[in-house]
């Protein structure tokens, strides 16, 4: 970036300033297809909480002057759906896009160009003209947030879902379910939300009806939203009110935290949760979470040692193994796609599972692994984009944590090095990851900000565009622009 009175981050792969400036005033006015209603509207809101300035919608018919243009362009099959053009000229602003989220990723740049460049007495923002062609560097710009253990309100959810959005972030993986507590108001089992652990002290859960909103106000920011089910390990919420999935042996007050795979019952138990949040959740995806689960139990379990017998299983690991493979199958049947933590990637996985790595195991880094064996895979490294990770030696963190600040974040590079080619292009991008054992809901976006805006850059700008040094100057604005924005 070449002018330091514009920010904007992610930086996008070309801009060209050019002479003169565009008043944006309440004379100004938006046309655009009724198709994007949504983001005209969300534009609309933006203007006049953060300026004052009242923009109204301009008929086709009318003239060109003083306008913003939204304008879908024809397109085929190799233009990226996620590109936009952006163009201020002194009489109009232009932004041009295969596909509506084109057009929403084109306003969220306007939108921090005028954040840029503060209103005047006159409520006017004279925006410098400019040329910008962006586009996404991966597919894959994901934020998982941890609802678990410690449980975060509709309104927290939604307004992280703004801050995603205003930084081009495009999933959500939303991990409610795990050992301290269920947060799934299931309708078919309703006492599973029920059990909360000695972590996370305050009760919560989200009802069908709350998800649902949550889907589709991420969906008007073009984010998709899915699910995590925790499967085998993770378990313990979960067996403390369905003790009937527990191993052979194991007293219904004892603490479990993995699922019997030997009883029939625990496959049809997680195929009907599966189906239920099918319906609630219309992502392509499920992620199956699958592991960091101890064997211990089903070793000496007669249920489990029966299917082992009965599938020609030599050991635990192929149970766990084949208990994932069916629960996959399942989720593919319904025309899904599934995702798992990388676990035993030496047993292999199912065909057509995206794996997510998050550490190193004995070959190295877990995605590098995935993607040598041909498998998709999201790149969440923990020494990279673990946001649970402190920030300063002054936050609170456990034992095992390593310090880390946002130079970290911006240096991480979502692909491993040593692949070939093609092998990282099965390399889908990354996810950002908030585990919420230390931290509370008022916590949350301290622990985001300001890693969130390095994040966001290394999944979407080009490697030739990072450049910490002019970074930091851009993300001294931002950083002023949430604060104005109501984040703490």
């Amino acid at each position: 970036m070449n002018n330091t009175n514009i920010s904007i981050i992610p930086a996008p792969k070309k801009m060209r300033l050019t002479k003169g400036f565009f008043a944006l005033d309440s004379n100004s006015r938006i046309r655009n297809n009724r198709v994007l209603d949504t983001s005209a509207n969300q534009f609309r809101k933006f203007l006049k909480e953060m300026t004052g300035i009242a923009v109204s919608r301009k008929s086709s018919s009318a003239g060109i002057g003083n306008i913003i243009k939204l304008e879908l362009s024809s397109s085929d099959g190799d233009i990226n759906r996620e590109s936009y053009e952006l163009k201020i000229t002194p009489s109009a602003i232009f932004i041009k896009a295969p596909a509506a989220a084109g057009i929403f990723y084109g306003i969220q740049t306007l939108m921090q160009i005028i954040m840029s460049c503060p209103a005047s007495a006159a409520s006017c923002v004279n925006l410098p003209c400019l040329e910008i062609e962006d586009a996404p560097r991966f597919e894959w710009r994901g934020f998982m947030l941890d609802s678990s253990r410690h449980f975060q309100d509709i309104a927290t959810i939604k307004k992280l879902i703004d801050a995603l959005a205003f930084y081009k972030i495009n999933r959500l993986h939303w991990h409610f379910i795990d050992g301290q507590s269920w947060r799934f108001k299931s309708e078919k089992y309703p006492g599973l939300a029920d059990f909360i652990s000695g972590i996370s002290t305050e009760k919560g859960c989200y009802t069908v009806k709350q998800m649902r909103d949550v889907v589709q106000y991420a969906a008007e920011r073009h984010i998709v939203v899915y699910p995590e089910l925790e499967m085998p390990g993770h378990s313990r919420a979960a067996l403390t009110i369905k003790p009937q999935l527990k191993c052979h042996g194991i007293s219904d007050n004892a603490v479990v935290n993995e699922y019997c795979l030997g009883r029939a019952a625990t496959a049809k138990f997680h195929k009907e949760i599966i189906r239920e949040i099918a319906t609630i959740f219309p992502a392509p995806y499920i992620h199956l979470g699958g592991d960091e689960a101890s064997d211990a139990n089903w070793k000496s379990c007669k249920y489990c040692k029966a299917a082992m017998i009965k599938n020609g299983l030599e050991n635990t690991a192929l149970l766990q193994k084949d208990f994932m493979k069916k629960m996959a199958e399942y989720v593919h049947s319904m025309d899904k796609i599934s995702i798992a933590w990388a676990d035993k990637l030496a047993l292999g996985i199912p065909a057509g599972q995206i794996v997510q790595g998050w550490s190193d195991n004995d070959n190295g880094n877990e995605s590098y692994n995935a993607a040598v064996k041909g498998f998709k895979t999201i790149n969440s490294y923990h020494r990279g984009v673990y946001f649970d990770y402190p920030q300063n030696a002054d936050e609170d963190k456990y034992q095992w944590m390593i310090d880390l600040p946002i130079e970290k974040v911006y240096a991480f590079d979502p692909v491993p090095a040593g692949l070939s080619p093609e092998q990282e292009k099965l390399v889908l991008g990354s996810e950002a990851c908030l585990w919420t054992e230390l931290v509370p809901q008022e916590k949350v976006f301290r622990k985001v900000f300001p890693r969130l805006l390095a994040f966001a850059e290394i999944v979407w700008s080009e490697k030739s565009k990072l450049n910490f040094e002019d970074f930091s100057k851009r993300s001294a604005i931002h950083c002023g622009i949430f604060t104005k924005s109501g984040y703490n």
